[in-house]
This record gives C-alpha cells, sequence and structure tokens, in this order.
C-alpha cells in the first residue's frame, strides 16, 4: 500500500514555551592549513589539509566548523577535537536551530540521531515519499543555505538511570560512506534538564569542554576529492590524529569527568576504548574499557585520581599496532583536593595485604594434546601444535623454590597465569616480580586505579615511559584497591578483569603472559582468599594466540620444523600459528571441568588475545545469570571480562563455545560435566509421543523444514538474486496438510520461520516434519543438544535459511497482550549464498543462466546478501501509529566480524534491562539478541538501517511506516510498558541423522 503522507513544514512552534538554541554551521572548502587552537566553538563545514601523521602524507578534507551569525568569523575550535564538528549540546525544552551553509564543492546535508525533528529537517537522502518543498534539507548544494530544527523532547530526553547527558552523532547523509571518509562528523549531546549547566561550569575550570574522543578509521580511497596512487589510506585514529599526535586531554585529578566516546568505520570495526591506570562507568557498571563498534556511542564517566599522563587507547591488538592512541594528561587543580576517607574499625579489620610471589618462566606448551584435525600436524613447513612460551607461575614464597598451586587448579588454568583477588580497600602485593625468561617482561593490571610508579606498562615509541623487569631481575608491584575500583550495586560481587605483561603489549600476550584477576566488593573474599557465596569459582579465557607475533617464533621454527623450508610470509603457515584457545587449549583438548548437580557456580569469562571481533560465548544446556538477567550468550568486548552465575542443574556433559565464522566455530569448545551419567534419549521412541495437549501450559507448534525458491530482492538487482532454500514453515495440526495462514502482522517476518512463544512456567512442544531432500533437526539456541550436536553444521544450516524466533515472557504477557501494540522481529544478517548446503545446486543454475558471471572476479562477493530478515534494501510489512507502543525484537547471527549499529530515522527508544535506558541507535552484537520498546512520535515514512556504511549501501537498510492516529499523551500513560519483558531467544534447525519427511517432537521446557 503506497500512501502520500502530509505533514506541516515547521517541526515546531516556536510559541510552545522550547528554549532555542542557534548554531550557524557552515560548509566550505579551501586548499590553506587549518590553524587548530584552544576555545569553545559552535559549527561550520570547511575543508582543510589534515596531517594524520606529523611527518606523513597530508589529505584533503571536508569537515564541519562553526561561525558566528551571519557566517562572516569562524569561532574556535579546541585542538583535541581535530576533524570533529563543534559538539552541539541541548537539555530538554530546547530546540536547536542549526543554519547550514554549504561553501564546498560538492552537496552535502546535516542528519542528527537522538533528537526529534520532522521530515524538513531530517538531513537524509532517501525515497520517503515527501514533498519537494520537504527535500530540500535533504540535500544542500555549495553555495546553498538550510535550517534545520531539532528538538529536546521529553520523548527524546534521557531516563532517570541514564547518564547526565547522552552522546550521539550529526553527519552527513547524502552518500553515508563517502560522506564520513570526507571527515564529516560531530558530536551531539543531549541532556537531562538543569544538568548541563551544572556540567558545564565544573568543567570549564579547565577550559575545555567535556572530552568527546572518536576513534575512527577512515577510508581515504573513498573521498573522491583527492585520490592517490597508495594503498596505505586506511588511518586508524583518534579525532583524526594518529600515533599519539593527538593533542594531550587534560583533566583534573580528583574531579568527575563525563566522557563521550563515539566509534566510527565503514566496515565493522569493534573497539575498546582504555585509559591506563583509571576505571571507567558506564550504565551503572563499573569497567576497565568501554565497547564500541562501527556507528555506535556511549557516555562514560571516571574520576582520575592520580596525577601523571596516561595512556588512551583501543585495547585490541590491532589498534595498538598501528598507533590508534593518544593522552590523557592528570594534573592537581584548585579546587578539587584528595578526598579525606576515615575507615570504621569495621572496615579496617576487613582490609588485607594479599601477597603473591609470581615469576615469568618458559616453557614449552601443548595447545592439542589431543590434536584436531584443523591445527596442522607437525612437518618440515608446520610447527605442529607445541610451542616455546612464557607464563606466569605462582610460588610460595620469595625463594622461588616451591610452587603453590596443585595439579588439577593448574590444569583447569591451562596457561593462563595465578587468578589474583582482593577486595576493596585491600593492598595487592606482587613481591617480587622475578623475570626468569630471557626476554624482559612486567605485569600491568586492569580495573585498578594506580600510581605511574606502579604501571608496569611501556609506552609507544616517542611517549618517555619505559617499563620492564629484565632477565633474571626482580620488581616489587603494589596496587591499592580503592573506592573508584569498587564494583557497583548493579554489578557481581566480583568483576572479572586481567593481567598480562606490557614491555610490547601484543607480543607479549602473544608470548603467553596473561592471568585473571578479580577486584571484589567487601565482604566477598574470605580469609584464605576464597570467593563466599559460590560453591565453585572457574575462569574460562577466550584467547587467540598468535604465535607469528610471539617472541619465541624463531625458536619454534628451528625446534619443530625445518627454518630452510618455512616461509613466513606465507599465508598457509601464518594461519596455522594462530590459535583459538579456551585457557590456552584447543579444540576439546582442556580438562573437563566437574560439577555436583545443584552446585551454583560463578565463572569469570574474558577475551584477549589477537582477535579484532566480539566473541559471543554460550554454555549448552545452561543458561546463566548476568547483571541480574537471564542470559544464553555472553558477548564480549576485546581486552574485557564478566561474571556470571551459573546453577548446575542440566545433568550431562556438555560444552563451552564460542559463536564464531567458519574459521573459527570448531575452535573454542571447553567441555564441563555434572557426576550422573548421561541418559539417551530413544527418538523413535520420542516420535510416538501424542501430539496435541489441552493443557494450556503447554503451547504446541507444528513446524516443517521446506525447500523453497528465495528471492532476496525487495526490487530488481544487476545480479542475481533467487537461490534455492530450506525454510521453516507452520502448519495447523500433525497432518501437515493445511499451512498455518499469516496475516499482516506476520508480513514483515522474511526468511525467518513462525514466532514460537511461551511464558516461564510454561512447556513449548514443537511437531517437527522434515520436508526437505537432506537430514536436517530442530533445537532451541542452535547448536548443543547432547543428542544431535556432533552431527550438525549449524553455519551452513542457518545459511541454507533454517532460523526463527523464539520468545520467552514473563508470565501474565501473553494473555494480556495489547490489541493496539505492535510487535515486529528483525534478523540483521549477511547471508552467504556459498556456505548453503544448496551452493553446488545454485552455481549449477546460475551458471547454466550466464556462465560469464560464474566467471565474474566479484562472484563469490556477490553471493553475499547484507539483508533484513533475507530481504535487501525493502523488507515490507513495518507499519506502526505514532504513540502506541511496538515493540522490535532484533537479531544478529552473524560471524565474530558482522556486528551492526541499527538506527531508526526520526525515532528513539528504550532498551530496558534491570532499569531502562534511552538510545538512538542500538550495538547489535553477533550472537546477540535485544528487544526495545519505541512510541513512535514522528508520522512519516522512515528509514531503517545499520549505520556500520558499507553494509548499509549493499542492502541492510528498509523503510518503516508511522501513520498518524491521533492519541494524546495522556492515553498513552494508560498503556503498561512493563508487561512485555520479553527475551528474545533463538531456535535453529540442525543437521542430524533424520532421513526426509519423518516427524519427530521437541519439548522444550
Amino acid at each position: 500500500m503506497f500512501m502520500v503522507l502530509k505533514s506541516n513544514l515547521s517541526l515546531f512552534n516556536l510559541n510552545d514555551k522550547m528554549i532555542v538554541k542557534p548554531f550557524s554551521l557552515s560548509l566550505s572548502l579551501t586548499n590553506t592549513p587549518i590553524v587548530w587552537s584552544l576555545g569553545c566553538g559552535l559549527i561550520h563545514a570547511l575543508s582543510f589539509f589534515s596531517r594524520f601523521l606529523r611527518s606523513g602524507p597530508t589529505y584533503k578534507k571536508v569537515v564541519f566548523r562553526e561561525y558566528e551569525k551571519g557566517f562572516q568569523r569562524a569561532k574556535t575550535h579546541p585542538s583535541w577535537l581535530g576533524l570533529l564538528g563543534p559538539t552541539l549540546r541541548a537539555e530538554e525544552g530546547e530546540t536547536i536551530v542549526v543554519t547550514f551553509r554549504n561553501m564546498a564543492t560538492g552537496p552535502y546535508s546535516i542528519h542528527p540521531h537522538g533528537v526529534a525533528y520532522g521530515k524538513q529537517s531530517e538531513g537524509a537522502h532517501y525515497f520517503d515519499n515527501t514533498s519537494q518543498k520537504e527535500k530540500e534539507d535533504d540535500v544542500v548544494q555549495p553555495n546553498s543555505e538550510n535550517i534545520y530544527y531539532w528538538g529536546v523532547t521529553p520523548d527524546v530526553s534521557p531516563q532517570p538511570n541514564d547518564p547526565t547527558c547522552l552522546t550521539y552523532t550529526y553527519i552527513s547523509h547524502k552518500n553515508v560512506v563517502e560522506d564520513y571518509n570526507t571527515g564529516l562528523i560531530g558530536t551531539l549531546l543531549v541532556c537531562k534538564p538543569g544538568k548541563y549547566k551544572n556540567m558545564c561550569f565544573h568543567l570549564c575550570l579547565m577550559g575545555a569542554a567535556p572530552p568527546v574522543i572518536l576513534p575512527c578509521h577512515y577510508f581515504e580511497s573513498k573521498f573522491k576529492p583527492n585520490s592517490h596512487a597508495s594503498d596505505n589510506h586506511v588511518k586508524y585514529t583518534i579525532n583524526g590524529f594518529t600515533k599519539g599526535s593527538l593533542p594531550d586531554v587534560t583533566l583534573c585529578a580528583h574531579a568527575s569527568v563525563s566522557l563521550h566516546l563515539v566509534g566510527m568505520s565503514s566496515n565493522p570495526e569493534v573497539f575498546s576504548v582504555h585509559i591506563n591506570g583509571q576505571v571507567l562507568q558506564q550504565t551503572g557498571h563499573k569497567m576497565s574499557s568501554v565497547g564500541l563498534i562501527s556507528g555506535s556511542a556511549a557516555t562514560a564517566s571516571m574520576v582520575a585520581f592520580h596525577t601523571g599522563r596516561w595512556l588512551l587507547s583501543s585495547h585490541t591488538i590491532k589498534h595498538m599496532e598501528v598507533g590508534m592512541h593518544g593522552f590523557v594528561n592528570v594534573k592537581k587543580c584548585d579546587g578539587f583536593e584528595f578526598p579525606q576517607r576515615r575507615m570504621t574499625i569495621a572496615q579496617k579489620q576487613q582490609m588485607r595485604k594479599w601477597t603473591y610471589y609470581i615469576a615469568a618462566e618458559e616453557i614449552i606448551w601443548d595447545y592439542a594434546p589431543n590434536m584436531p584435525k584443523h591445527i596442522d600436524e607437525q612437518s618440515p613447513t608446520r610447527i605442529g601444535g607445541k610451542y616455546k612460551k612464557a607464563v606466569y607461575v605462582l610460588y610460595k614464597n620469595e625463594s622461588f623454590t616451591e610452587k603453590l598451586e596443585n595439579k588439577q587448579r593448574r590444569n583447569e588454568l591451562g596457561i593462563l597465569g595465578p587468578v589474583i583477588r582482593a577486595q576493596i580497600r585491600d593492598v595487592i602485593k606482587v613481591r617480587p616480580f622475578l623475570n626468569k625468561a630471557s626476554k624482559p617482561y612486567s605485569i600491568y593490571p586492569h580495573g585498578l586505579t594506580i600510581e605511574k610508579s606502579q604501571e608496569g606498562y611501556s609506552y609507544p615509541a616517542g611517549s618517555n615511559q619505559s617499563h620492564s623487569v629484565k632477565p633474571g631481575e626482580t620488581h616489587t608491584y603494589e596496587w591499592n584497591v580503592v573506592e573508584e575500583d569498587k564494583p557497583l550495586d548493579s554489578d557481581s560481587r566480583c568483576l572479572t578483569r586481567i593481567y598480562h605483561s606490557a614491555v610490547d603489549t601484543p607480543r607479549d600476550i602473544a608470548s603467553g603472559l596473561i592471568g585473571p584477576m578479580l577486584i571484589c566488593k567487601s565482604q566477598s573474599l574470605n580469609v584464605r582468599n576464597v570467593q563466599l557465596k559460590a560453591d565453585k569459582e572457574q575462569h574460562s579465557m577466550f584467547a587467540v594466540f598468535d604465535e607469528n607475533k610471539s617472541w619465541y617464533l624463531d625458536d619454534n621454527i628451528r625446534q619443530y620444523s625445518d627454518g630452510s623450508k618455512v616461509k613466513k610470509a606465507e599465508p598457509g603457515f601464518y594461519k596455522s600459528n594462530v590459535m583459538h584457545t579456551i585457557n590456552g587449549y584447543a579444540f576439546e583438548n582442556g580438562t573437563p571441568l566437574g560439577f555436583c548437580n545443584g552446585e551454583v557456580v560463578t565463572w569469570h569469562v574474558s577475551s584477549i588475545g589477537a582477535q579484532d571481533c566480539i566473541q559471543t560465548a554460550t554454555f549448552y544446556g545452561h543458561p546463566f545469570e548476568l547483571n541480574e538477567r537471564t542470559e544464553d550468550f555472553l558477548s564480549l568486548y576485546p581486552m574485557t571480562g564478566e561474571t556470571i552465575t551459573m546453577n548446575m542443574d542440566n545433568i550431562g556433559l556438555d560444552e563451552q563455545d564460542v559463536k564464531a565464522d567458519e574459521y573459527e566455530y570448531v575452535s573454542f569448545k571447553d567441555p564441563y560435566s555434572s557426576h550422573e551419567d548421561i541418559k539417551n534419549l530413544n527418538l523413535d521412541k520420542t516420535n510416538k509421543i501424542f501430539f496435541k495437549y489441552s493443557d494450556k501450559n503447554v503451547n504446541t507448534y507444528f513446524i516443517a523444514a521446506e525447500e523453497v525458491e528465495w528471492d532476496y530482492a525487495g526490487y530488481g538487482q544487476n545480479r542475481e538474486t533467487k537461490f534455492t532454500k530450506v525454510v521453516f514453515r507452520s502448519y495447523m495440526d500433525s497432518t501437515f496438510s493445511t499451512p498455518e495462514i499469516h496475516g499482516e502482522i506476520h508480513e514483515h517476518l522474511g526468511i525467518l520461520g513462525p514466532v514460537i512463544k511461551a511464558e516461564v512456567q510454561q512447556t513449548i512442544m514443537v511437531v517437527f516434519k522434515n520436508n526437505a531432500k537432506r537430514p536436517y533437526s530442530l533445537h532451541p539456541n542452535g547448536d548443543g543438544s547432547k543428542y544431535w550436536y556432533k552431527y550438525d553444521n549449524e553455519e551452513r544450516d542457518i545459511h541454507s535459511g533454517l532460523i526463527g524466533p523464539l520468545l520467552v515472557c514473563q508470565v501474565g504477557t501473553l494473555d494480556s497482550e495489547l490489541p493496539d501494540m505492535r510487535e515486529f522481529i528483525l534478523l540483521f544478517m549477511t547471508f552467504d549464498e556459498s556456505q548453503s548446503w544448496y551452493y553446488e545446486k545454485n552455481h549449477e543454475i546460475m551458471q547454466r543462466k550466464n556462465r560469464r558471471k560464474v566467471m565474474d572476479p566479484n562472484f563469490k562477493e556477490n553471493l553475499k546478501f547484507h539483508s533484513i530478515n533475507g530481504i535487501v534494501y525493502n523488507l515490507k510489512g513495518l507499519r506502526m501509529y505514532t504513540n502506541q507502543l511496538v515493540c522490535w525484537h532484533l537479531i544478529n547471527m552473524g560471524s565474530p566480524h558482522d556486528f551492526q549499529s541499527v538506527h531508526f530515522h526520526g525515532q528513539t527508544f528504550l532498551h530496558k534491562k534491570t532499569t531502562s535506558y534511552r538510545r538512538a541507535i542500538y550495538p547489535l552484537l553477533p550472537g546477540s539478541f535485544a528487544t526495545l520498546e519505541m512510541y513512535p512520535s514522528k508520522p512519516g515514512l522512515w528509514q531503517l538501517e545499520t549505520e556500520v556504511g558499507f553494509n548499509q549501501q549493499k542492502g541492510m537498510q528498509t523503510l518503516f511506516l508511522v501513520l498518524d492516529n491521533g492519541i494524546s499523551k495522556i492515553d498513552r500513560i494508560l498503556y503498561n510498558t512493563e508487561i512485555l519483558l520479553c527475551y528474545i531467544i533463538l531456535y535453529i534447525i540442525q543437521y542430524c541423522f533424520y532421513v526426509s519427511s519423518k516427524t519427530a517432537t521437541v519439548q522444550w521446557v
């Protein structure tokens, strides 16, 4: 249904007691260098030559800069903001009026996130069925002007538990990839009423605005006005500066500071923002690093405790190596004194000093005592599974003659160093650290506020800070666990942190020097340094060791292969030396972890090493508690950790796994068991169960797997879009003769199977029939059934099309669903037809149709479809009304590198955990699910998209229609916003030994 929507040309009635904040924004293009100076600023967009390297190449850029009214005089721009446009700020009840002048040679626009606007102030170029007058803001031609009106209404304001100001961006949206890489981006802060002035006064004591930090990944080849022959045009920067050239961000010691962080890249990119020696706070949790993905933003806060010049960086190995770092300079300021804290008698009695005697030693480590197929065996050109490495070892005393850990505990920890534990107001002493290895090493802890002298970190070249313990020498580290490190009320009792050597961080970690650390609340540890309120403590570190970067690569080549035949640059050799492990053990090589049925186990899970992606872990058959929520999947940013609690009530041998792509998904499996024999079900006997139940606590579904011809195209494309796939389809009863008819509300599901719903304490009964021509199975949460998992290939099943949503809701939710509530389920995924079970069949069909296309060098790339629910560009059926509740259930089942930042134009939403948080963009991580609540406030035809530019341009976008229903705000309040706290799970079909056309009954409780 096509509709022409008519809307008013004025976004706000300026008589509605809204405070207007005017900004003048200009876009200019010049060939003269810009001079950066400290000061305060407002907006224009100007082209200049930006030095990414102080001695490196220059690039012509187009940026936003602020002018006085009339565009005759530019305002000063803080030097550390670099390429960023001026920071716009407004609080609830205010309106931002931006006069945007384009003084460049190309057409551009300005599109905001997180504020309220109408169609004439959107600044985004796409088909939205609006009038020509309403399109004037979409693209502003050179030497033209447009005025944008953006409001901070109650519908977009921060929630009570949100930070004082939410961090968003504004960008040019004519061509999101080229415009961003050209330099057109700035930050926009939406603040709580009455809070901004207090924050401004507080921070203006430093003569600077709140720090806005933008880790960026620029593709200079995507900026057409200035092309270069060199291939080295990818720039990893902070605010447009690379290799430490960012002017120091200066902060006051003991002052609370807000950090506004943005991650940007046209490709999927993950950032792990870390400030050495500091502890950050985000959304009610203490963090050692703040995770970002392309197109996402976050607000964090910190209190800098110790003075000094501290390293600011993205703590992924790749970003460390390319120089994505800057510095934070913490100084003493008048008015901010060291807090005088007096401990009570009880606190003094609880305070402990924990002394650890740790040595770095060289060993021969075997990644795979039971060699799996995916690890190359030892040969003249391959090293195999054994490598010389360095590890941290715990000793009983400073004589370093007697090791302290028992054999069972050492086998469980694998290559990890000893667990360091402490609680608030404790003192950790590593006295001394003895380097028994042949290389200089150190110890650097994450998640602690530490003094400069105890940092243990060698900074990048040119920063004049070096620390290392030379071979045979010792060094004493003493770390005080201060109040700033304390876990918050919403945190776990013990926070999971890591420590590692940091003389040359990438090479030290690759060599093996890593270990876990726990920072706990008061009264969490007993006098023996053991956790209270947990039956057992387990550690799982998902570590990718790149042996090519190890200090011992040459030693390993000499010892385990023929050096004359090894070619280090050969891709096969390099790949054979990248080890995906849990605690240093490859696939199915770790020590089985034994638990008793009914035990409560605290797991400390972390991610470290060479990966530059999101690790998404699952414990098959065992949901866990994370931050007071029950979850099935745990997503980890690089160099971070989480604490989860698990009730071991599912008897049997299970696996701990990381969801990953075809290169990794078999690599991260670690069995753990409960002490009872596995009882296998007789599947033939199971099939004889009577299918239909009248019990209202049993929800019965009849689902078949059927092969279809699927068309990815919402409209025509110049590539093949029709492929044979297999999909879930629902039927009325166990005869599978009458398909279930779905109406308008299910039109948007696309390739997804039928929606399965149940409440807590209900049972789901699925009668599954395989009408396909090859064996399949069905299981909630995908891989992991103890009866089927050895026979399936989850990745190929999903790419073949077999995936569907399952909603688990609170008691009473389904009986009281609102009749005017809308519910949409969206799968953001790149389907790769080369990974489908039907690839050979589809390849033959395409070859018969057009042999030339099959021979195209881009053929494999053309088999990838960046889709929403299996449709590129134009998913249908997303229709809703203003001021009525809309629940968006989002799913991402892509590879670890396939993460999306989901953005709804013209609207914001609430993400509810234990409390509500206002957002305009949601970072949807691989293997994760989310339920978002929205009350659409602006009618129109709006774009829904991923903010990852290349994925968006390749088809991961669509339109949603908001119709005006005229319901008042008073009526809206009457709706119960709490009854739809549905947690979205996933069911996936899997390869098993069913023969075609047989049925099976699956029961999930």
